[in-house]
């Protein structure tokens, strides 16, 4: 006999910001227990207990509970199985698939992830040297034409800007969180493929995958600074700063005085940088908000490892004018105290 039944109902796939708020629940009993569990029920993440009132039971801050564990385990998709019981009944919602995402998007879940990048800026500027990484995410049987127009110079002629188009090859995938790479190198050897010209400067490409574009701005100028953080869709995006650094050292010791003789003892020396960014266009300024909130930033040091920082003394006010362009302030150091050679 069955006592509990659910009142909601749940579509194959959300982001997280639009996971339903109140779920509710019908018993003949005075409890109602929800559990959550990781895939097809091998790991329970949470349980508790829920009291009827006139045979309904509400169960809330589901979009809570999930984005806290998938922050906890670097997670940008995970699927849940959510089972509700009472004393004699047991029953469940199996395949609920959540896409971590800090914003609510007004066309829904499925249109958001089929027609976006999962980051909030639109442009970037990249030095070619480095690279973007573009993150996103392919729905059940989608296919997507991928292709890009570049604009570039021939050094003979370096003021006459040129547009070349490429129909860019894109393999079906399945289902899940994807990469696409975008380096200086690579784009400038398929245009000199493409024209049979050499030597080119490569300006800028706009990128189209689907419905989602994206466009990228390449400087010969090297950053000061460059970090990677996890953003509002919880993957790693990476900072590039071109900035005025200063380095301050705060110098902790305790003193000893044996009859008149002093030693200092318990010496430990912490260096701060602190960081001032070239002016930047408000999208960019909103952007790396995410950053200073990120709960994980990294840094390449030496052996390419990523040593993990913490981001302080912010100074964040975002202009919308275009005659006062924006400058963040902040500091870093690193998380465990230790100095790296970079």
């Amino acid at each position: 006999m069955v006592t509990v039944s659910i009142l909601n109902t749940f579509n194959d796939i959300y982001i997280s910001s639009m996971l339903p708020e109140d779920i509710s629940f019908t018993s003949d009993y005075t409890v109602v227990t929800v559990d959550l569990y990781i895939g097809a029920g091998t790991e329970k993440f949470f349980s508790a207990d829920y009291y009827t009132y006139n045979g309904v039971a509400t169960f809330k801050d589901m979009r809570s509970i999930v984005e806290t564990l998938m922050i906890e385990r670097g997670l940008n998709k995970v699927t849940i199985r959510l089972v509700y019981s009472d004393e004699i009944s047991l029953s469940y919602v199996d395949g609920i698939k959540v896409v971590f995402a800090s914003y609510k998007y007004a066309g829904g879940s499925y249109a958001f992830l089929d027609d976006n990048f999962l980051t909030t800026r639109k442009s970037a500027m990249v030095p070619r040297s480095g690279k973007l990484v573009l993150n996103y995410y392919v729905l059940p049987d989608n296919s997507y034409t991928s292709s890009a127009n570049v604009f570039f110079s021939r050094p003979e002629v370096s003021d006459e800007i040129r547009e070349c188009y490429l129909s860019l090859p894109w393999r079906p995938s399945t289902e899940g969180t994807r990469q696409w790479i975008i380096t200086y190198d690579n784009f400038k050897t398929l245009v000199e493929q493409e024209t049979g010209f050499s030597g080119l400067v490569i300006h800028s490409i706009q990128l189209q995958l689907g419905n989602r574009l994206f466009q990228v701005f390449f400087c010969e100028e090297e950053p000061t600074e460059q970090f990677t953080f996890r953003n509002g869709y919880n993957v790693k995006e990476i900072a590039y700063f071109y900035a005025k650094q200063s380095i301050k050292t705060k110098v902790e010791k305790n003193e000893a005085i044996c009859g008149k003789t002093g030693q200092f003892y318990d010496v430990t020396a912490t260096l701060k940088r602190e960081v001032e960014t070239a002016p930047m266009q408000k999208e960019e300024a909103l952007w790396l908000n995410q950053f200073f909130t990120s709960h994980l930033v990294t840094k390449k040091v030496a052996n390419d490892e990523d040593a993990e920082v913490l981001i302080s003394d912010i100074s964040s006010e975002v202009s919308d004018s275009n005659k006062e362009l924006t400058r963040l302030k902040f500091s870093w150091r690193y998380a465990d105290g230790e100095e790296r050679d970079e």
